[in-house]
């Protein structure tokens, strides 16, 4: 987990508690993570990519151009990053970055991977798709609304957003709207155990089985949720 001032955080299976991950080697604030081939990845503002490789101390990649960037991701093969001026990253090695644009001019917030393609989320409702990471096609939502994540499971693609705004897609083409059953800001999703779980302002915590029916628990909290993961068979939040 990445965070203001460079900040790296961990949490290894059976620990009772979150440890420091290192030094990123940077102190701006990272936004997203992903592993993949035995490389660490945090990314960050103005282009910053910090690299751990097997478990390595840290080091910033050099030559990433200077893009905002939100999100990546490891999709088996390579790293994919989204961020601001709807940039789209490309890399093998989570060092040598190749950026291409998506054909939107959006902030891009989100990226996921289901069945064969790409899909990215961002500002003004912004859905792009790919086949293959560097062409992209820019899908209508019908929302003004900010989207901020996506996830995919089940076959399917759920993207969160401003106003308890929640789509979903069976093909990232065409998007359907949910009912949410909140107006508050969603700030991220992500599948594991047969659910979808959303997260967002003032506490707010939302669950579906399929994307298109969703309940809203007790997060226990009026804190805002900033995201959610799952993985060791749980949710943290």
């Amino acid at each position: 987990v990445g965070g203001d001032g460079g900040t790296l955080s961990k949490l290894d299976a059976g620990a009772a508690g979150w440890a420091k991950a290192g030094d990123s080697g940077t102190k701006q604030r990272l936004f997203g993570g992903a592993i993949g081939g035995g490389t660490r990845l945090a990314v960050g503002w103005w282009g910053t990519v910090t690299v751990s490789k097997n478990d390595g101390a840290w080091r910033l990649a050099k030559g990433v151009e200077l893009v905002n960037i939100e999100d990546v991701i490891h999709d088996g093969d390579r790293f994919l990053a989204v961020g601001k001026a709807g940039k789209v990253g490309l890399s093998a090695d989570g060092e040598t970055w190749a950026f291409h644009d998506s054909g939107t001019t959006a902030w891009l917030k989100h990226i996921t991977t289901g069945d064969g393609v790409y899909v990215a989320v961002g500002t003004r409702g912004t859905v792009v798709t790919s086949a293959d990471g560097t062409k992209w096609t820019e899908r209508d939502t019908l929302t003004p609304n900010g989207l901020e994540s996506v996830a995919f499971g089940n076959g399917r693609f759920v993207a969160v957003g401003f106003k308890g705004t929640i789509f979903y897609s069976d093909d990232g083409r065409r998007w359907i709207t949910a009912k949410s059953g909140t107006k508050e800001w969603l700030n991220d999703v992500t599948f594991g155990g047969g659910m979808f779980v959303a997260v967002g302002a003032n506490g707010t915590l939302l669950t579906s089985l399929d994307g298109k029916a969703w309940l809203r628990r007790s997060s226990g909290t009026e804190t805002s949720l900033g995201g959610v993961a799952f993985g060791d068979r749980r949710f943290i939040i």
